[in-house]
């Protein structure tokens, strides 16, 4: 998870600690004070498997968004958030990026590459009567290289679409005043929560909502009917409905500016 964006979760009062952010373990229920740098990195993770690759490296990939983001999130937030509709398109392609390169989506592809099957072609066959043909060396699962491979390649193809599905969705932005009744993230902070279990069909149900945290102070809303008020202050009673929500969403980890005793 990229650091940059971690720090829009650290309470202004703890910034100069070494370990200003307070993380809870959703498997031990315990909560950690940790550094930007110490959550949700993993070695080696969007390492290529195949060394001769010619592919764009994904730090590359990743470079323009993680690069603006802290500073057009710190420019919504000196704004009031009253600007933060001029920046939408890209908030939503760092939305997707967030997703895009999450452990989530890594599970979801890893697991339909292990029903793909793969062939290497050797010739091209142009027959005038029987037509267009292939020799191949017959088909066989993919190796976990190549599988590695693939699901970093269709990372990148996600997050070089930018906004791409996310703009037929209408949005809204509500913020908070308090660190001690913050917005939090997760290690997946892109989520949907609704009435549907099945995902295409929770995209397209009016009583879905799709949740984006900015930073401590602000969470983006996502839906396909439209909002009576674009911009306005957290009801206390929904933000501790949301942070309840990503704890129950089986997420692995939470991350609060502020240790969070009851939610």
């Amino acid at each position: 998870m990229p650091q940059g964006y971690l720090r829009g979760f650290i309470d202004p009062a703890r910034k100069k600690q070494p370990k200003p952010l307070w993380c809870l373990d959703l498997q031990t229920n315990r909560w950690r004070e940790r550094s930007p740098k110490e959550i949700g990195y993993i070695d080696g993770f969007y390492d290529f498997a195949t060394e001769s690759t010619t592919a764009e490296d994904p730090d590359l990939t990743f470079k323009h968004l993680e690069n603006n983001f802290p500073r057009i999130r710190a420019q919504i937030i000196q704004d009031g958030f009253a600007s933060w509709v001029q920046h939408k398109e890209f908030l939503l392609a760092y939305m997707q990026m967030l997703r895009a390169r999450s452990p989530l989506f890594f599970e979801q592809w890893n697991a339909h590459a292990q029903t793909m099957k793969v062939t290497r072609v050797r010739k091209v066959l142009h027959d005038p009567v029987k037509g267009t043909g292939v020799q191949h060396d017959g088909f066989r699962a993919m190796t976990k290289a190549e599988i590695q491979d693939w699901i970093i390649g269709q990372m990148r193809v996600e997050i070089k679409k930018g906004a791409d599905w996310l703009s037929n969705f209408h949005w809204a932005l509500r913020y908070t005043d308090s660190p001690n009744d913050p917005v939090i993230t997760a290690d997946s902070p892109f989520v949907s929560i609704g009435r549907s279990a099945d995902e295409g069909t929770a995209l397209t149900d009016p009583e879905t909502l799709i949740y984006f945290p900015i930073c401590w102070q602000a969470f983006l809303f996502g839906s396909i009917q439209r909002f009576d008020v674009e911009t306005e202050r957290f009801h206390p009673e929904t933000l501790q409905q949301v942070r309840r929500a990503y704890r129950e969403n089986e997420r692995k980890f939470l991350v609060s500016p502020q240790k969070l005793d009851n939610f």
